[in-house]
C-alpha cells in the first residue's frame, strides 16, 4: 500500500519510515470493508472538471512540486476566481496525483 501513496524517495527516508509504519499501524486496525469502500470511491469515480465550476468560495491553487504547471493552470480555469501563483508550489518528491483530474495535454 506504501508504494500507491509515497514516492520512493519519502519512503527510503527517515521521515518516511516512520510515517509509513505509522500508516502500516494505522492500517491495521481500521474497518476494512470500509477502507475498501473509501479507496474504490476515490479510484473508481470519473474526472471532476465538471464540479468545480460549481465552487464559490475564494480558491487559491497550491500544488506540489512534482505538478506540471499546464495542470495547476487547467485545475484554475475551472475554478471561477481561483488564483494560482506558480512562485507557491510545495517541495515534495512524495507527489501522487489525484485520479480524480483530467490530464491535460
Amino acid at each position: 500500500m506504501a508504494t500507491h501513496l509515497f514516492g520512493p524517495s519519502f519512503r527510503a527516508s527517515d521521515t518516511g519510515k516512520v510515517v509509513v509504519r505509522e500508516w502500516s499501524r494505522r492500517l491495521t486496525v481500521v474497518d476494512r470493508v470500509g477502507l475498501r469502500d473509501a479507496v474504490h470511491g476515490g479510484t473508481e469515480r470519473g474526472a471532476v472538471d465538471d464540479e468545480l465550476p460549481a465552487i464559490t468560495v475564494p480558491t487559491q491553487i497550491i500544488v506540489g512540486a512534482a505538478t506540471p504547471l499546464p495542470h495547476a493552470r487547467h485545475l484554475a480555469s475551472l475554478i471561477p476566481h481561483a488564483q494560482l501563483r506558480a512562485a507557491i508550489r510545495v517541495p515534495s518528491n512524495n507527489h501522487r496525483p489525484s485520479p480524480n483530474c483530467s490530464t491535460v495535454s
